[in-house]
């Protein structure tokens, strides 16, 4: 008689399905919120499965290392409280850590048939995740917030880079399986090779064919290897024929577009200046999830040449170069250590999994969808049951009882203050917008909402007291989130609107230090500059925005004008 799965087995697996496939159209952030939720209990349910690993584990040590790393740059960083809980929208910031730590340990913890629960979960979301991108290709999904971005589907992750890395990595999960029952498991390598090429994801195509040989080479009858091989293919084809007749945009079509650079490049100088920006803060970095404000006042015209002038890296698009920024020496030493250690004990196709989806995370972003699975599946590829019996004993349990119940309050705190957040950019109501402040107060999203609820309200009443308001919560937004161009632009905009002339062109400049490629931050001092009688600053100004975009037409006009051209 089979013993019935832990509990900590159970949790595992019902994270391992639940991070890729879980979404509400009824919050702000769709895609992020319910994840990020999950996160926070993945954070609390892995404390002391982590802080046992860490007493008799090297790996479990290295890990621990990198926790107390990030805490300590967390305090240390320019903006704590962002440095703390991350980026609205990402969360990459010290409690991302610490879910990536707690999903690991809870990996390494649980036996090794629970290990094999996650492995199933897994492959379950990439199939889900493929049917799903399947669809977005053929289907108007718009009133579920599916579809396609950019002509790329993006399955139930939300965003197209993860979906190929992810599908990509799955096809590893799915070769014992296919090995087994050849006949039953057919269609599934040719759902995540369809779902890879219309992801429209270069590295989810190399991911998918490194994944392939792996299974070929593993299954040792080479008919069924050549079979599994060709479904892929198979796929791979279907997904291009599908693009082509949803007016989609596909693997083959972005491999083209590689050749001249594009986003290529845009990674290259950023890391670049990732790399520039490691003297300022060479041991504990600038602090997690920070890695925008340490590198995008050093952007040039070449990155904006090779990206959108406004498009700014949140993420490095390299967990080696992202650590480094954002931890320092002292924390990538750790990530790079606990990476190898749990590298060499890892056995079998979630190792594999892990390898592949780490590939990923060398050229995109991390995501509270993907990177905690990466992780997760890392440590179920080495349970040890030494571990799970010291998870057992009473004070171990206590303490887990409570870390997973604060956990849980901040779970759903943040998914209520997420809803009024939504509801508040529907209706247009303080109410929500407030309540929104008191659920989520750390971030600028809810204080840029009210301000412009009362923006709005001034222009239908023409009451001063809410033209100042809105001033008012403007700075509050600007202020929590110093390195945001968008937040300084708005109050500068808004406050020379209202005649604060000095102010909101200091507003400006503190745009233009953030993302010195702003094309909307020199436009707007240009203009201000001209309107004032500066006619020497404002050519000044449009010079330099008509060198990161020439295709500005109305600039280009004002421009001559200034300078007596045509």
């Amino acid at each position: 008689m089979r013993t019935p799965h832990t509990p900590l087995a159970l949790f595992a697996a019902v994270v391992a399905f639940l991070l890729p496939v879980v979404f509400s159209p009824s919050i702000q952030a769709t895609f992020w919120t319910p994840a990020a939720a999950i996160c926070l209990v993945v954070a609390g349910v892995g404390f002391v499965p982590l802080v046992r690993t860490a007493r008799r584990d090297r790996a479990g040590a290295a890990v621990a290392a990198l926790v107390a790393v990030a805490f300590v740059s967390a305090v240390l960083a320019g903006n704590r409280t962002l440095s703390f809980f991350g980026l609205y929208g990402w969360g990459t910031g010290f409690l991302f850590v610490l879910a990536l730590a707690g999903a690991w340990a809870i990996g390494r913890t649980i036996p090794a048939r629970g290990a094999s629960l996650v492995e199933r979960a897994l492959l379950a979301a990439a199939i889900v995740n493929a049917v799903a991108a399947v669809l977005e290709m053929g289907l108007d999904l718009s009133a579920f917030q599916l579809g396609k971005v950019g002509g790329r589907a993006i399955g139930l992750l939300g965003n197209s880079v993860h979906l190929g890395g992810f599908a990509g990595a799955a096809i590893v999960l799915a070769g014992r399986r296919f090995a087994a029952r050849p006949a039953r498991w057919a269609v599934v390598p040719v759902l995540l090779g369809t779902a890879v090429q219309v992801s429209g994801s270069r590295a989810g195509l190399a991911i998918i064919i490194a994944g392939t040989a792996y299974v070929a080479l593993s299954l040792g009858r080479r008919l069924l290897a050549v079979v599994f091989a060709t479904l892929v293919i198979a796929g791979v084809l279907l997904g291009g024929g599908l693009a082509h007749i949803g007016g989609g945009t596909s693997v083959t079509s972005r491999v083209q577009e590689a050749a001249g650079g594009g986003g290529v490049r845009a990674r290259l100088l950023t890391w670049e200046a990732g790399v520039r920006s490691l003297p300022e803060h060479p041991l504990v970095g600038v602090g997690p999830g920070l890695f925008r404000d340490a590198t995008a006042p050093r952007r040039t015209v070449d990155v904006a040449h090779a990206e959108d002038p406004e498009k700014l890296f949140v993420d490095a698009h390299n967990l080696i170069v992202e650590y480094a920024v954002t931890t320092g020496v002292l924390g990538l030493a750790a990530l790079v250590a606990w990476l190898w250690l749990a590298i060499r004990s890892g056995r079998g196709p979630l190792l594999w999994f892990s390898l592949l989806l780490l590939v990923n995370h060398l050229v995109e972003p991390q995501a509270v969808r993907t990177t905690p699975v990466l992780f997760l599946a890392l440590g179920a590829a080495a349970p040890d049951d030494a571990l799970r019996t010291l998870a057992s004993l009473q004070r171990a349990r206590a303490a887990a009882a409570v870390s997973s119940a604060l956990a849980l309050v901040a779970a759903i705190v943040l998914l209520v203050g997420d809803f009024h957040l939504e509801q508040g950019r529907l209706d247009f109501v303080h109410s929500h917008a407030r309540a929104a402040l008191r659920m989520l107060p750390h971030w600028a999203e809810p204080a840029l909402l009210e301000g412009r609820i009362y923006l709005f309200e001034e222009r239908v009443h023409r009451r001063p007291e809410d033209a100042a308001a809105a001033l008012d919560w403007l700075r509050i937004a600007a202020e929590r989130d110093r390195g945001n161009p968008t937040t300084w632009a708005v109050l500068g905009e808004n406050l020379l609107a209202q005649g604060h002339r000095t102010e909101g062109v200091a507003a400006l400049r503190q745009s233009l230090r953030a993302n010195p490629t702003s094309v909307r931050a020199l436009n707007d001092l240009g203009i201000e500059a001209s309107i004032v009688g500066d006619t020497g600053e404002a050519a000044r100004w449009f010079r330099r925005s008509l060198d990161l975009d020439g295709n500005q037409r109305s600039i280009r006009r004002r421009l001559d004008a200034l300078e007596g051209g045509p």
